[in-house]
C-alpha cells in the first residue's frame, strides 16, 4: 500500500439514463443523501480514524 493512501467513501445517488441529456434523479433520494452526509459530517471527530489494517 502507498504511504500516501487514505480511506475514502464512495456514496452514490441512484439515477436513470446516466451520461445522457435526460439524466434524471428522484428529489427525495437527493434529500435523503444530503441528510445522510450532513449527519455523518456532524458526527465525525478529528480523532476518528477510518483506516483499515491490511
Amino acid at each position: 500500500p502507498s504511504a500516501a493512501a487514505f480511506p475514502s467513501p464512495n456514496v452514490g445517488l441512484p439515477n436513470r439514463y446516466m451520461h445522457t441529456p435526460v439524466e434524471a434523479i428522484d428529489i427525495e433520494d437527493l434529500d435523503a443523501l444530503a441528510e445522510l452526509l450532513g449527519t455523518f459530517a456532524g458526527r465525525v471527530a478529528v480523532e476518528d480514524s477510518f483506516a483499515v489494517d491490511v
